[in-house]
């Protein structure tokens, strides 16, 4: 599984020699903490805001940089296009930095991976390969009441994983949801909703999973990342 599933084209880079304000502004509005760094569409290292915040309050008795520069982290680590999931999160065990740049030929930067959406698919990951039950419940359009399903679900030992909303006939008042359970036998919950008024059809139950060193993969992958 490799690094472009999650590849992110659209954080800005900064220039070598742009004022460290705008490297701390960009930060604030892309919800980051580091940035790479360029010069010449070449990737120079990484900038976080605490080195910039540091030396912008004058620690230490250093002056003002007029540039990032002086700021960067040089010798930051990077991935390539042909990266794994597993590099990127192992690579953020190993460094302060929230943002992995992804590097092409010539040192370009070709895009970055964010901690937080990395964080973000491997959790997805892990709820698509835990062990459930799947529901699909139909409804008219007002009559469905997303509070007292999950309380229903609650109330019989059991937590919504997830939840899409599938596509009615157009024109049709009719709609239906399929909501996946964290237990193998959804009866209890078809029963619970189906009192309540909901039309529910059970989909299916896993008793195991088709690939169980997959999730055993993940999980361990998740470690390096957990707080």
């Amino acid at each position: 599984m490799k690094i472009d599933l999650i590849l992110n084209v659209s954080l800005p880079s900064v220039a070598l020699h742009s004022d460290p304000d705008r490297a701390l502004t960009l930060m604030k509005e892309n919800h980051v903490r580091s940035l790479p760094v360029i010069a010449q569409d070449r990737y120079e290292g990484m900038v976080s805001d605490e080195r910039i915040l540091e030396h912008l309050k004058g620690k230490g008795g250093k002056s003002r940089p007029d540039s990032l520069a002086s700021l960067i982290d040089r010798g930051s680590v990077h991935l390539t296009l042909d990266a794994h999931v597993g590099e990127a999160i192992r690579m953020f065990s190993e460094t302060s930095h929230d943002v992995l740049p992804v590097l092409g030929s010539n040192q370009a930067l070709v895009g970055c991976v964010l901690e937080k959406e990395l964080m973000d698919f491997a959790g997805e990951l892990l709820s698509v390969y835990e062990k459930g039950s799947t529901l699909e419940v139909r409804f008219n359009g007002h009559d469905f009441s997303l509070t007292e399903v999950v309380r229903l679900i609650e109330e019989n030992q059991a937590r919504i994983m997830s939840l899409n909303s599938l596509p009615g006939a157009p024109g049709a008042d009719r709609h239906h949801i399929e909501i996946k359970v964290n237990v193998l036998d959804g009866s209890r919950v078809r029963a619970a909703l189906s009192r309540a008024g909901y039309s529910v059809r059970l989909l299916g139950e896993e008793e195991d999973l088709e690939d169980r060193d997959f999730r055993d993969r993940i999980e361990e992958l998740m470690k390096f990342i957990e707080p």
